[in-house]
Parts: structure tokens; sequence; C-alpha cells
């Protein structure tokens, strides 16, 4: 798209485009920024904060890369994992690191709603039986639907 508005803002007319497109250098040129374009929004999309470090190694076997730190990658690696070609799995990595978010958080929330119950016991012929109070009934029947 980049490449093809550069004949009109040099003027050239649309017959002269036709044949600036059916140039080889035009092709290629165009084939390379589409690329560069698709592998640059890939990795806006590997920016997201929910990606942990599980997921950059995940991301280095997928491209079969040598990459031997995720931590600190510059522009020539990133563009050396060929993500364009990677495209599905690197879309599919990044909405699994969504759902992994969604599930920690979640996860955390039944953590702290469960460590504040309280629970009763009672001791009844030598036996200990604990005694389900409704709120913890109730809250543990909601966190059950939730998930």
């Amino acid at each position: 798209r980049v490449i093809r508005e550069v004949p009109k803002e040099v003027g050239m007319s649309e017959y002269k485009q036709g044949v600036f497109q059916q140039w080889p250098l035009y092709s290629y040129m165009n084939e390379r920024m589409a690329n560069a374009l698709q592998a640059v929004e890939l990795m806006k999309q590997l920016q997201a904060s929910n990606i942990r470090q599980r997921h950059w190694k995940q991301l280095i076997r997928v491209t079969g890369s040598n990459l031997i730190s995720e931590i600190d990658i510059n522009l020539r690696e990133m563009f050396s994992l060929n993500l364009v070609q990677h495209a599905r799995e690197v879309e599919e990595l990044v909405r699994g690191a969504e759902k992994e978010s969604e599930i920690e958080a979640q996860l955390a929330k039944l953590e702290k709603e469960w460590s504040q119950l309280e629970l009763a016991f009672q001791r009844e012929e030598g036996k200990v039986f604990l005694l389900p109070p409704d709120s913890v009934l109730s809250l543990l029947h909601e966190s059950l639907i939730e998930v």
C-alpha cells in the first residue's frame, strides 16, 4: 500500500504507474514492505503486559531461533525471528497469554476470598465435623459458577 502511493506522490500518470508496478523491483519492495508492516504489527502484539518469560521461550522454540536471551532482544533479532512466517503461532501465543492472564486473575481473586473464610467445627461423639455455614457455601458456589 505504501509503495503504491509513491507514483501518485511524484505525479506519475496512471499509465506510468501501471508500468512502474510491473517492475520486479516494485514487486520486491512492495512484498518487503508488506512483510515488515506485518512483522511490526506482530511485535506490537508481543508487547502486551501479559506476555511472560515462558511465552518468549515458547516463541523462540516456535520460530526455531537460537536467541539466548529473550529479555534483551533488539530490532534486528526480532526481525530475524521471521514472525510473519509464524504469524498464526504468534497470534495464538498472544491469545493464550491473554487467557492465562485472565485465569491467573480469577485464581488470585479466589485465593483472596477463600483465605478469608473462617470454618467452624463441632465435636460430636469423639468425631470432629465441619459445620458448613451458609455464607461459606454460597461463596464456594459463586466461585465455582464464575470459574
